[in-house]
């Protein structure tokens, strides 16, 4: 039985972008995602998508921590399929809406 955390693909090299995506502009780049992700949800607005592969999105529908991660999971198998193996997706950090922790006064940093 295994003890902790399976750390065999801990030191394995992350994809990086092609030269394709790298020589897009940004514009282009967001552009592009944008009228892919439409395709699966509309709700979906693409913030930045910068030359290293990182992809800041806001998902603008209520949906809850543990569907989120499946969609954005999903999103992000899609878009390394179709577009580029060095893309990582990214959730805009969403404000903490916990009327309780409010009224402690306890305020959760981001």
């Amino acid at each position: 039985m295994m003890k902790g955390i399976d750390i065999r693909f801990s030191n394995q090299n992350s994809y990086i972008t092609g030269n394709n995506w790298k020589n897009m502009a940004e514009l282009d780049r967001i552009t592009l995602i944008q009228g892919m992700v439409d395709n699966l949800n509309n709700n979906v607005i693409i913030q930045s998508a910068k030359e290293d592969g990182q992809v800041l999105l806001v998902i603008n529908n209520e949906i809850s921590a543990s569907a989120r991660g499946g969609v954005l999971l999903d999103m992000e198998k899609y878009l390394k399929k179709e577009l580029d193996k060095g893309i990582t997706i990214w959730h805009q950090t969403i404000q903490d809406k916990s009327s309780l922790r409010k009224l402690r006064g306890i305020e959760v940093l981001s």
